[in-house]
C-alpha cells in the first residue's frame, strides 16, 4: 500500500498563483492524498478558487491566523499522513513528484527526511533556472544552504513528536530552524536525484523584499545554538563571521554538487565565487 502523504499550502491574498499551485498538487495522479489549505482570511479571489476545488480537498478553512508560520502548524496539527511537506502557494510541485517521492521512501525507509532537485520560475511561469541539490551536510544547514527548495522537502510526520512543530517566532527561516533541530536530534536526510518541487520567484515574495530581516532571523538562530561563539576568534566582529561562514559554505555546497552530482558547471561555480566576493566587500 503507497504512504499516506498530506500536503498543507498556507495561503494569504495569493489568488493569481493558488490555482496552478493546487492543481500542481490534485494533478499529481497519487492514490493516497491528503491536501489541506489553511487560508488566513484572504479577500482577494483565493477564496472562491479554494472553493471551486473544496470537494477534491481534505479540509480547508479561512480565518484569521498569526502568519505563514502558525498557517503551516495549523495544517501540520490536522495532517494524518506518514509523510508530509508544505507547498507555499505560490509554488508548485512538479508532475509525478509525490510518486518518485513515495518509492524513494520505500527504498530508504531509515531515513526521516528527503529532498529533491528543484527549478525556479518567474510570475509568469517561465523556468529561471533548475538547480541540483547538494549531498546533506551538517555544516552546510547550519550556515544557511537549504537542504533545497521548500518544495522539493519531504520529511516523516514523526520528526514532529520528535522535535515539536516550526517555531512560530520565525516567520522567514523557519524551515531552517526545524531542519537544524532535526539534525541534532540525529535525523537521517535522504537526497532523491531528481526534480520534485518548484519554487516561483517574483517581487512580492518576503524573501525578495526583506533580505536583511531574513538575515538578522537566521543569525539569531545560529546564535542560539552558539555556532558563532565556537567558530568566531575573539577579536572577530560578530557580522564579519557569520556572513564568511554562510559564504564560505555556499561556495562548499556549489562545489559538492560539482563533484558528487556530477554536475560540472563551472560557469555556475565561478558565478557563485564572484557573487561572495562582491558580497564580502
Amino acid at each position: 500500500m503507497t504512504p499516506r502523504i498530506s500536503i498543507i499550502t498556507p495561503s494569504y491574498n495569493q489568488g493569481q498563483f493558488l490555482e496552478k499551485t493546487i492543481l500542481s498538487v490534485l494533478s499529481q495522479d497519487y492514490p493516497n492524498l491528503e491536501y489541506i489549505i489553511i487560508d488566513g482570511g484572504s479577500v482577494d479571489s483565493s477564496v472562491d478558487i479554494i472553493k471551486k476545488y473544496e470537494n477534491q480537498l481534505s479540509y480547508w478553512v479561512s480565518e484569521k491566523d498569526k502568519g505563514q508560520t502558525h498557517a503551516i502548524n495549523k495544517g501540520l496539527r490536522r495532517a494524518t499522513g506518514e509523510l508530509v511537506n508544505w507547498l507555499n502557494s505560490d509554488d508548485l510541485l512538479e508532475p509525478n513528484a509525490l510518486n518518485i517521492f513515495s518509492r524513494a521512501v520505500l527504498e530508504h525507509p531509515d531515513s526521516d527526511a528527503y529532498f529533491g532537485d528543484y527549478r525556479a520560475i518567474n510570475a509568469s511561469g517561465d523556468t529561471i533556472y533548475a538547480r541540483k541539490s547538494a549531498p546533506y551536510s551538517r555544516n552546510a544547514l547550519f550556515w544557511g544552504r537549504q537542504l533545497s527548495s521548500q518544495p522539493s522537502v519531504f520529511f516523516k510526520r514523526s520528526l514532529l513528536d520528535r522535535v515539536g512543530y516550526l517555531d512560530e517566532t520565525k516567520h522567514f527561516c523557519m524551515d531552517t530552524e526545524f531542519w537544524i533541530r532535526c539534525t541534532e536530534s540525529g535525523a537521517k536526510f535522504t537526497l532523491i536525484p531528481e526534480s520534485l518541487g518548484v519554487t516561483r520567484v517574483h517581487c512580492d515574495t518576503k524573501t525578495a523584499n526583506l533580505q536583511n530581516v531574513l538575515r538578522n532571523e537566521h543569525k539569531i538562530i545560529v546564535r542560539g545554538y552558539n555556532s558563532l561563539k565556537r567558530f568566531k576568534p575573539n577579536s572577530m566582529p560578530e557580522d564579519i563571521c557569520f556572513t564568511g561562514m554562510n559564504h564560505f559554505w555556499r561556495l562548499s555546497a556549489a562545489m559538492r554538487r560539482m563533484v558528487f552530482r556530477q554536475d560540472f558547471s563551472f560557469f555556475q561555480a565561478s558565478k557563485a565565487l564572484e557573487t561572495i566576493k562582491q558580497e564580502m566587500k
